[in-house]
């Protein structure tokens, strides 16, 4: 396990760098591109169809401690379209794949924006943001009892049970469940051990 990695992505530039890995999770026809506008940043999309889902994540360099780190990440997502999903976190093998992670959620069956912690079972809590196009800084941190999940600033969710047990790596998805493709845009990541 290394200790105090502290890793940062601007999400600038004409390419995703070579330490990022797109997998489509679900599915097919996802993509991850660097967004052609200022201040663009990284645009990943599920692909159109039915219940696909692309990720991009660290391919599994899993540096970051179940009880000890930190993920903060500028993003937004499209959601005024049913169907459309995605969202950000640390994960110990990709996107939501697996048994251990912590992220936030958007989902079109859903108001608020939802902090979701798992080890064996997950545990799903609303916050109290409402799911828009918006950018929002997101920040989750896995301490050794407990997972706190922040957006903008303000503290909306702790769990005390269901939390990762194994080590993380960052990442970013976009999921679909109808002929609409999901589209997470993000400007900004970082991830460190605390």
């Amino acid at each position: 396990m290394a200790y105090k990695q502290h890793f940062i992505e601007w999400f600038s530039g004409k390419q995703l760098p070579s330490y990022w890995t797109g997998a489509q999770v679900a599915g097919s026809g996802g993509s991850a591109s660097m967004a052609d506008a200022i201040d663009g940043g990284i645009n990943v999309n599920s692909g159109s169809g039915s219940n696909n889902s692309y990720a991009i994540y660290f391919n599994n360099k899993r540096q970051y401690s179940a009880t000890g780190s930190v993920m903060i990440n500028v993003s937004k997502i499209n959601v005024s379209t049913n169907y459309r999903g995605g969202g950000v976190g640390m994960s110990n093998v990709h996107a939501t794949n697996g048994n251990n992670y912590i992220y936030f959620q958007n989902t079109a069956s859903n108001t608020y924006i939802k902090a979701v912690s798992r080890s064996t079972s997950g545990l799903f809590s609303d916050t109290s943001v409402t799911q828009d196009a918006n950018y929002h800084s997101f920040k989750g941190e896995c301490k050794s009892s407990s997972a706190e999940f922040t957006i903008d600033g303000g503290l909306q969710v702790t769990h005390t049970t269901n939390l990762p047990t194994l080590a993380l790596q960052p990442f970013i998805y976009a999921d679909d469940s109808s002929s609409v493709s999901a589209d997470m845009r993000c400007i900004y990541c970082e991830a460190y051990n605390t």
